[in-house]
């Protein structure tokens, strides 16, 4: 194809991919942006062509702009405007701006593509190019992607591996900028185990084992699959420690977890995972399903993790309030609440707010009363959520 032809082409399928995302066809825009730089990204680096340049730069930016909304962390790029990538004009001062980065952009593609399920073609097309980068910072991106793909996908057997490699690509990353003022992740030992950190943390294997049990998989195969992960990677003593604390949360009684769950003086993880247990179990009653529901919600803005795993715990909580309804005698007032329950858990396809919705409707049904703060922290998710909608 002339190079003409190219870029001419490569400006209609992002200007087609603005369209589709103004009219709000998430995958038709997705599908068009993708196409916008598998052409763009063929066409000549540096500046002597000033219209590849061009072309790269504003197709770059739309979908740099359309990350920066879909992933509601601000940012400082204008939105761009309509039919601007595939414009006649040429302005020479586009020459002052930095060469696009194709890597970054095939990361920006393939977390659009996971946000808004839009398949996975951009990382069929571009993962190993993306893999093979050599800048710190993308590759500091791209492990947190490949969590996010793992979890999104329940492959998760490789992820104490994945989070000490993603500790270490981010200690590079931050080498680089030379910032003085780290948060605590980027102060790690090599392989050190980072507890409370939402990212690469205890949460990160909570919503792990969500992933893993939606997808199938049992919960005793995990955790062997967790400590084998660890064989192939160098790391110190805590890592294994956490792994036995989180088996043995996991292995004891229902009635223990529930007096950890209900105990909010002790640990926040030992709390999360004694909902986990109560989640898992398969014979919890309303009142400790309820429990371990709203605590689970509770802590859900602790960790992106938790909340890309939204949708799987909402498999997970209706299907245990629709065992639950199957027996009568544990909810009060049966004849109203049953249904109601039912209806919420039935009702539309398994997502945060609907998992909020859930709870909403099974608080009748239970003795346990929810305090004020708990109750104004559950109901703020749905309002972020729906913020977070474009």
């Amino acid at each position: 194809m002339p190079e003409h032809e190219i870029w001419f082409r490569a400006g209609a399928y992002a200007d087609a991919g603005f369209a589709w995302w103004k009219t709000g066809n998430f995958e038709k825009a997705v599908a068009s942006l993708i196409e916008a730089w598998r052409l763009a990204d063929t066409l000549a680096l540096g500046k002597e062509d000033l219209r590849a340049f061009h072309t790269r730069k504003v197709v770059g930016h739309v979908i740099a702009w359309l990350h920066q909304v879909v992933g509601g962390d601000g940012g400082d790029l204008t939105e761009p405007n309509a039919g601007i990538c595939s414009t006649a004009e040429l302005p020479e001062k586009i020459r002052e701006l930095p060469e696009t980065e194709p890597e970054a952009v095939w990361l920006f593609l393939m977390r659009l593509e996971r946000e808004l399920n839009a398949g996975t073609r951009a990382s069929e097309l571009a993962g190993k190019q993306v893999e093979a980068t050599t800048s710190p910072i993308i590759r500091s991106m791209a492990s947190v992607e490949l969590i996010a793909q793992s979890l999104r996908s329940g492959h998760v057997s490789n992820l104490p591996k994945q989070l000490i490699e993603s500790a270490l690509a981010m200690q590079a990353a931050a080498g680089e900028v030379r910032d003085r003022d780290l948060p605590a992740i980027m102060k790690l030992a090599p392989g050190g185990f980072a507890r409370s950190d939402g990212l690469i943390g205890t949460s990160a294997f909570l919503a792990g084992m969500i992933s893993a049990v939606s997808h199938g998989r049992s919960v005793l195969e995990t955790i062997q699959a967790w400590r084998a992960s660890l064989d192939g990677v160098s790391h110190p003593p805590e890592w294994e420690e956490w792994i036995t604390e989180l088996e043995t949360a996991l292995d004891s009684s229902l009635g223990e977890a529930a007096a950890r769950a209900r105990d909010h003086t002790g640990s926040w993880i030992q709390g999360m995972l004694s909902a986990l247990n109560i989640l898992l179990s398969k014979r919890s009653s309303s009142e400790d399903l309820f429990l371990a529901h709203s605590r689970w919600l509770g802590a859900m803005n602790a960790s992106p993790w938790l909340r890309q795993t939204a949708g799987m715990f909402c498999q997970i909580v209706q299907s245990e309030w629709l065992r639950v309804t199957d027996t009568p005698a544990l909810l009060r007032q049966p004849s109203l609440n049953i249904p109601a329950i039912q209806i919420a858990c039935r009702d539309g396809m398994p997502s945060l707010e609907k998992a909020v919705h859930i709870l909403e409707v099974a608080m009748p049904a239970v003795s346990t009363r929810l305090s004020d703060e708990m109750k104004a922290i559950i109901r703020s998710l749905t309002k972020n959520e729906k913020s977070a909608d474009v």
